[in-house]
């Protein structure tokens, strides 16, 4: 099986709160882009897994 990578790559500056207009600070952005991206790491790996038990 063939290894297929995607990226893409963007920069944050800002954050603002939706519901209040309160700005996230940089450090606390960064972490919920890592949980973000891990989620989305975790979630697709799951994918893959079931797709290749099931075919």
């Amino acid at each position: 099986m063939s290894e297929l990578t995607a990226t893409a790559s963007c920069t944050a500056h800002a954050a603002v709160q939706e519901a209040s207009g309160e700005v996230v600070p940089q450090p606390l952005l960064v972490r919920r882009v890592a949980w973000l991206a891990s989620l989305a790491r975790d979630l697709t790996a799951r994918l893959v897994a079931a797709r290749v038990e099931s075919g």
